[in-house]
């Protein structure tokens, strides 16, 4: 009886510690990099190191530290997967992976001046068109990816808690079970 006290106690004290986990979420907006990072119940992770890196060859791309709103802006490195970490001392450490886009800086630009040379009437390159609405698809999913990397860092609600219990409380019923049936 002793055991399966003790083996309770310990399985319920350990539940993962997410009271300090530190999110990170990145994304391009007018061809800069945003970088926000943020503990648990959205506390704004201030004046923590970023750091860019390339994926595979772990070059560094890009640094910066946060500000009071859990906030970076960098330049946005050229196209290519990117880890974006963030850390904040005491082990307080958050990545994010990050696929540039494949929109250019230059090509939004040759569009403008095409706009202003040819005037109201303008054709527009098939390509070009694309790479425009793909920026502007981006700055507006911003907010929406923003939300589903907050959606993702939720908290244990009580139900969850509560059926965790009763879950753990089960498979000791289970194991008392089959303990006394071996005994008899």
């Amino acid at each position: 009886m002793k055991f399966l006290l003790l083996f309770l106690l310990i399985m319920v004290a350990a539940t993962p510690a997410l009271a300090h986990r530190l999110s990170v979420f990145a994304y391009e907006e007018q061809g800069q990099l945003q970088v926000e990072s943020f503990f648990s119940g959205n506390r704004p992770a201030r004046n923590c190191e970023v750091v860019v890196t390339a994926e595979g060859s772990g070059e560094n791309l890009a640094q910066s530290i946060t500000d009071e709103a859990g906030r970076a802006t960098l330049p946005c490195p050229s196209a290519g997967k990117m880890v974006v970490s963030v850390a904040c001392g005491e082990g307080h450490r958050g990545q994010w992976l990050y696929t540039a886009n494949d929109i250019q800086a230059e090509v939004i630009p040759s569009l403008d001046a095409t706009l202003k040379d040819q005037g109201p009437a303008a054709q527009v390159d098939e390509s070009q068109l694309r790479l425009l609405i793909a920026q502007e698809l981006d700055k507006q999913l911003a907010p929406i990816r923003r939300q589903l990397a907050l959606n993702s860092t939720q908290q244990p609600s009580l139900q969850d808690i509560l059926g965790g219990i009763g879950y753990l409380l089960g498979l000791a019923g289970l194991v008392a079970y089959l303990r006394t049936r071996q005994k008899g």
